[in-house]
């Protein structure tokens, strides 16, 4: 009985090893490739001084006919570039105090907030209000320019805010973090009003810029592009003046991305300082000034570009604009200069002709950026 038993084990153990299966060496599985990073795009679009005066305001106050105002029809011929922008900036020149303040004209501005209105319905996302003009109406033309902005929260303004809030303000697109700063540094001998309840944003460039170079840094560690709005620079000149340049080199040293330049009234060039776009002026967008340097201003567009940690700026190009009215102040018009022409320019109620806007702009900008 034992020899049956172990000759059965013998036969099993036999059995095992004739089945078993030979080793099959293992490799690890090849690891799939890392996603490609998502490009994130964001299309801007700046203008310059939004200057009302009253020749402005009138024509608005005409086109209305019911004791309203519409500024739209002076913006035609730019309308479609506005509305097409994802992010689309103006510098509102002149304080929007609105017509219970009393509306004026230079040398101490006060404008209907039927404009801001209008401005924001053509497609204008971001307002800068920070000028030279900002105290024109003292502590009330601040409130209520701050209010109007207040009950329009679809827009972002920047450089005049309560005392309690951030001066930084962050406009997000397409995935894309964009911030927004707006210092002035000419307040025409005013200072903010005794006990007010409002801040502007007061360049410090006789401290070396110190306090903007930290709200820059700062503002880098919310956003992915930092654009700084600067009122500026010497009425009616087209060059930079050397606190411009001093100051454009500290803000690019300080990180900023885009710099756009406000306050002269005309054009002045655009150039890189490092990778920082610096626009020193875009001059007027719409006004009633009479100088003919002053009739020349231009738009800039480009395209922020983020593609994982990559940024960059894409797509810049400036576009010149003629602010046109007859000699009666009317037919006020922002009309860019590619649909402008000679027979048009010899009805501009301000003397100039063609050739002067065409040498003008061409011995202010670069040629590859027009």
């Amino acid at each position: 009985m034992k020899k049956r038993i172990l000759l059965l084990c013998a036969a099993f153990c036999i059995c095992l090893c004739s089945c078993a299966q030979p080793t099959v060496p293992t490799t690890e599985p090849t690891p799939a490739p890392a996603p490609e990073p998502v490009e994130n795009r964001v299309s801007f679009y700046g203008v310059g001084d939004n200057l009302i005066h009253n020749s402005v305001y009138w024509r608005a106050s005409e086109y209305a006919g019911d004791g309203g105002y519409d500024f739209k029809p002076m913006y035609e011929y730019v309308a479609d570039d506005i509305a097409a922008a994802d992010i689309a900036y103006i510098n509102q020149e002149t304080l929007l105090g609105g017509t219970e303040l009393g509306l004026s004209s230079y040398p101490l501005f006060n404008s209907p907030q039927e404009c801001g209105r209008d401005m924001i319905d053509l497609g204008f996302d971001v307002f800068s209000l920070a000028t030279n003009h900002v105290f024109d109406k003292g502590e009330a033309g601040l409130a209520s320019a701050y209010a109007f902005f207040a009950e329009h929260p679809e827009v972002t303004s920047v450089g005049l805010h309560k005392k309690d809030e951030d001066i930084i303000k962050i406009v997000e697109k397409n995935g894309i973090r964009v911030a927004f700063i707006n210092y002035t540094y000419l307040t025409n001998g005013f200072s903010h009003p005794a006990n007010t309840a409002y801040k502007v944003p007061l360049a410090d460039y006789k401290n070396g810029c110190t306090e903007m170079v930290a709200t820059v840094k700062e503002a880098k560690t919310r956003a992915d592009f930092v654009i700084c709005c600067v009122h500026w620079g010497d009425e009616y000149q087209n060059t930079p003046n050397a606190l411009q340049r001093e100051s454009a080199q500290i803000l690019a040293d300080a990180g900023c991305d885009i710099i756009l330049g406000t306050h002269p009234h005309t054009v002045q060039p655009i150039e890189y300082i490092g990778d920082t776009l610096v626009v020193y002026s875009l001059g007027n967008f719409i006004s009633a000034q009479t100088a003919p340097v002053s009739q020349v201003g231009g738009t800039i567009s480009f395209d922020l570009v983020q593609k994982g940690e990559e940024k960059r700026i894409e797509n810049v190009a400036f576009e010149p604009v003629i602010n046109h009215y007859n000699p009666a102040f009317r037919n006020i018009r922002i009309i860019p200069f590619d649909e402008y022409t000679p027979e048009k320019a010899a009805t501009h109620g301000a003397g100039i002709s063609y050739s002067y806007l065409e040498n003008l702009i061409e011995r202010v900008m670069k040629e590859e950026l027009q």
